[in-house]
């Protein structure tokens, strides 16, 4: 049994998340204030906003202004397919960019996005496929 830090509960050590940094292996907080934890902080539209910022900063060197910029020259439509709609529940495009340079190329819906992924950016492997649906 073990108290969790949040809500003062003793609770079996399943009701805990495993962590090795910990003395008895398991996290302070039971998996439940976890939980309330994220649902309260991800239910803050300005939170999602920072979070939003941040992942364009660290993962593709872009500002939320350059995204917005990105998207309006694009007219909010995915680049490949021109879907206005991402097709992932929420109302944003996904940040395309070149593996090899990190350069940004654009802004496509998810099934656009995970194609390319899934051709590796393989031209001559998407060429195969245009040629086997053209038959």
């Amino acid at each position: 049994m073990k108290t969790c830090n949040t809500c003062s509960e003793t609770k079996p050590f399943d009701s805990f998340y495993k962590g090795a940094a910990y003395a008895d292996g398991y996290r302070p907080k039971c998996k439940q204030c976890v939980s309330d934890y994220h649902k309260e902080r991800n239910s803050k539209p300005e939170q999602k906003i920072k979070q939003r910022e941040w992942s364009y900063n660290r993962l593709y060197g872009i500002s939320i202004e350059e995204y917005n910029r990105l998207s309006e020259s694009q007219n909010h439509a995915c680049k490949i397919c021109g879907s206005l709609d991402s097709k992932r529940g929420n109302n944003f495009l996904m940040v395309d960019h070149n593996h090899e340079t990190g350069e940004v190329r654009g802004l496509l819906c998810s099934p656009c996005n995970s194609a390319l992924g899934l051709f590796e950016d393989d031209i001559s492997r998407l060429q195969s496929a245009i040629n086997y649906l053209s038959t």
